[in-house]
């Protein structure tokens, strides 16, 4: 949702975190997947595009404004719920990510909440759109 204000740099830096994430738990899950290719469409990237090498704490230097640190953990953890929950691995990396970032504890609450809110509003939109 807030990826295409990524800067080039941070785009190819948020796709290898985000592959990251997903590889945390140590599986791969199909939904996953899926919002890898999303990710890839909405910042006008090919699937598959490399990222940068690196491990996490080196991929976190790209985002240097607030924007672009709350858009990251605002869509790590929807990734976390895209097969349906977030488990203690990825809850760990959102944690860690945020307190790099300097993002408190209770921001990092109300970024939750606000993913929750948005699960929620989407799952409303299906039921809307069922016949």
């Amino acid at each position: 949702m807030f990826l295409s204000d990524l800067s080039d740099e941070q785009k190819r830096a948020f796709i290898s975190l985000a592959r990251n994430f997903c590889q945390s738990d140590g599986v791969l899950a199909e939904a996953e997947d899926r919002f890898l290719e999303m990710f890839c469409a909405e910042m006008g990237l090919e699937p598959g595009t490399p990222g940068f090498e690196g491990e996490t704490q080196e991929l976190l230097r790209y985002f240097d404004t607030r924007k672009a640190k709350v858009s990251v953990l605002l869509e790590l953890i929807g990734l976390g719920y895209a097969d349906g929950n977030l488990d203690h691995a990825e809850n760990e990396m959102v944690t860690r990510v945020a307190s790099e970032f300097g993002i408190s504890q209770g921001e990092l609450s109300v970024l939750y909440d606000w993913v929750a809110r948005q699960m929620e509003l989407v799952q409303e939109a299906y039921e809307l759109m069922d016949e």
